[in-house]
């Protein structure tokens, strides 16, 4: 059962198919997420939660400080069927 993974762009937030390296576990079907950002500023990590939202995802209750790659910002949760 492939995965999915929410991607977060300038214009949208996207679904595409997980890397086989990202397949989740089988405990983690049930409880299907994917963390969006980091986001360089509150702001703009904000702006892409509200955007989520309006396209009919369901979001965390907020953004968080979060670390991906070196990169520090901010992040939120997107969740969908598995």
């Amino acid at each position: 059962m492939p995965g999915l993974v929410c991607l977060a762009t300038a214009a949208a937030i996207a679904i595409a198919p997980l890397q086989s390296a990202d397949t989740p576990t089988p405990a983690q079907y049930n409880e299907c997420w994917q963390e969006v950002g980091p986001f360089a500023s509150q702001d703009r990590a904000w702006a892409m939660w509200r955007q989520a939202r309006g396209e009919g995802y369901s979001v965390s209750n907020g953004v968080v400080p979060c670390w991906s790659g070196g990169s520090r910002g901010y992040c939120f949760r997107v969740f969908y069927a598995c």
